[in-house]
């Protein structure tokens, strides 16, 4: 379902015997009492595919709860989303690059960045994909997830690289960012792959050391 939200902006239309062309500029999307500004174009070539041509959007006070209307999964955060999406190729490769914010009332702002491609059409995958959140606040997580009760937070880098057909490798590095307590270290690796429609994770630890009083909360 798509959410209630109003449009403006420039949007230009080109077709001829090399294919379709759709250009937008200065384009204003009001959603949820935020707004997300969008230039760039849409294009497919006669007996080609579609593809994003520097496509741009500016995210401002966008709240996340708007996208569950585009998730099957239950979102826990009632913040805000800020910053920018860079985004262009096929749908078979997008090359995505950006930086967001997540404003949260009552936590620690978390910033994330992501950088590399995706394969949105099976086999599904990534290449050269790099992702980071500093720092993540672990109560947003223990919004998500019953029972379990973190505290703290976490700095989160992510490097993936591969298809499910054949295995997407994982690397997950997380660091606690407090300078006042002992360093702790925690470092995922393994293969993510999809076997008979399911999905398969397959992951290797290492803590070096990991302060446990210092992620779960008294009652967890």
């Amino acid at each position: 379902r798509v959410p209630d939200a109003s449009a403006s902006g420039r949007v230009a239309a080109e077709f001829g015997p090399q294919g379709l062309r759709v250009s937008w500029s200065g384009a204003r999307i009001a959603i949820g009492g935020g707004d997300i500004e969008a230039d760039g174009a849409l294009s497919r070539a006669s007996g080609g595919e579609m593809a994003l041509e520097n496509v741009t959007l500016g995210v401002s006070a966008v709240p996340v709860t708007v996208l569950k209307d585009f998730m099957s999964v239950a979102l826990p955060s009632e913040g805000r989303l800020y910053g920018n999406v860079d985004l262009s190729g096929t749908m078979d490769s997008v090359t995505v690059a950006g930086r967001m914010d997540l404003l949260e009332p009552g936590a620690s702002a978390t910033s994330g960045e992501i950088e590399g491609v995706l394969h949105l059409r099976r086999p599904w995958g990534v290449t050269g994909l790099t992702a980071r959140l500093t720092p993540l606040d672990l109560g947003l997580v223990s919004r998500g997830a019953e029972g379990l009760l973190l505290d703290g937070a976490v700095n989160l880098d992510l490097q993936a690289d591969g298809r499910l057909d054949t295995g997407v490798r994982v690397v997950v590095v997380g660091t606690d960012p407090d300078p006042d307590t002992e360093a702790s270290y925690v470092s995922l690796e393994g293969i993510i792959r999809e076997v008979d429609g399911e999905i398969q994770v397959s992951l290797d630890g290492e803590l070096r050391p990991l302060s446990i009083g210092d992620i779960f909360g008294e009652e967890s």
